[in-house]
């Protein structure tokens, strides 16, 4: 706002001068109103997210908390009818713990940065009226507000894919289609 009125002050007054000074003082409270609403988008997309975890949980999370499809797959490893499929089933489940590690430095990176564009985002929006005024392009908050929704959203992308290859997995490892069952795991960090 100080520098939109110092560039009032100091330029000339012309008609198509004040056209855009009254453009660049609407942006202005434009960002005002973004600064005020930006926490409720974050609170509004957050907990949008954790009701769609908690719909696709209730098949995925047991009652005692267990992961339902890793507790399958312990009890058909422990009963070991015929020794191929407990191969296949035991590599499967090591590339489960394996998968378990990847994702786990991934959440943590992932958190760390959902952390920083959750600091910035009133930098963010103080910046608006600033980047309007050469292209009346906001491309600062453009991309800031894709990638907070986009990493928001990854993690319920990231449950239904685990829950669907993983599943899909164990189905065909337990009808003895060991081939599809390690394809279908291998390819959950590709799908991701």
């Amino acid at each position: 706002l100080v520098y939109i009125g110092i560039r009032i002050v100091l330029t000339s007054t012309s008609a198509k001068d004040k056209a855009k000074y009254k453009k660049m003082l609407k942006d202005w409270l434009v960002a005002l109103c973004i600064l005020f609403t930006i926490h409720y988008i974050m609170s509004i997309t957050v907990t949008v997210v954790d009701n769609i975890n908690e719909v696709i949980q209730a098949s995925t999370i047991g009652e005692g908390g267990e992961d339902v499809l890793l507790t399958t797959l312990r009890n058909e490893i422990a009963r070991g009818d015929d020794w191929g499929e407990v191969i296949v089933q035991v590599v499967i489940y090591f590339v489960l713990g394996v998968y378990t590690v990847i994702f786990t430095i991934q959440y943590f990176r992932r958190t760390i940065y959902i952390a920083f564009l959750t600091m910035i985002a009133p930098l963010i929006t103080l910046t608006y009226p600033l980047d309007k005024i050469k292209d009346s392009k906001s491309q600062a908050f453009d991309i800031w507000i894709k990638d907070y929704i986009f990493f928001v959203l990854l993690q319920v992308v990231h449950l239904l894919i685990y829950y669907i290859l993983v599943g899909s997995s164990l189905d065909l490892a337990n009808s003895g289609n060991w081939m599809f069952a390690l394809v279908a795991i291998g390819f959950l960090v590709p799908a991701e």
